[in-house]
């Protein structure tokens, strides 16, 4: 059964990265029933998306889920505010033994009310498909979000990696 998970998972998300690289630098892209070019620039993309829930489940799930919602509701605010490129992290101790370790994010193409509708969309799933989960990660082409009971984003405490400690590549074809 374990295996046939995994096969699954591994189908849709390489469905998931074959449909994505079928837009081009121009931000549009031929639909594949009419052969119309589309623009999807800077618009909210939940139509397709990947869903994954830890099989765990955590012991208190109504006070678990409350503290999840007021976590997100930080957590969101942070990635849609202008200064935040669009990405943001979280850390929130929940009970003695348990931590939740969060981040959202958007594509920089996306108005802050843009990203705000997508994570919104995706959070909802947190409530629908990974209720009383100990993690779970929902990821749309426009954004994503993830929470985890353990430390998955490194280093831990920090929002941001200073801009001086990051290397750009830029390759032309």
């Amino acid at each position: 059964m374990a295996l046939l998970h995994h096969v699954v998972v591994a189908y849709a998300f390489s469905f998931i990265v074959t449909y994505s690289l079928a837009y081009d630098a121009q931000g549009s892209y031929c639909d594949p029933n009419s052969g119309i070019p589309t623009t999807f620039y800077g618009k909210v993309d939940t139509s397709n998306g990947l869903l994954i829930g830890n099989q765990d489940s955590v012991t208190d799930i109504k006070s678990f889920s409350k503290d999840l919602g007021k976590f997100f509701d930080k957590i969101n605010a942070d990635t849609v505010k202008p200064t935040s490129g669009g990405f943001a992290t979280g850390v929130k101790d929940v009970s003695v033994f348990d931590t939740i370790y969060g981040m959202a994010q958007c594509t920089k193409d996306l108005s802050s009310l843009s990203c705000a509708e997508c994570l919104n969309t995706a959070i909802q799933n947190f409530q629908d498909f990974c209720s009383g989960r100990k993690g779970c990660r929902v990821l749309y082409s426009t954004c994503s979000v993830r929470y985890e009971l353990y430390p998955y984003i490194f280093p831990v405490g920090s929002q941001k990696t200073p801009s001086e400690a990051l290397t750009k590549l830029i390759v032309h074809h």
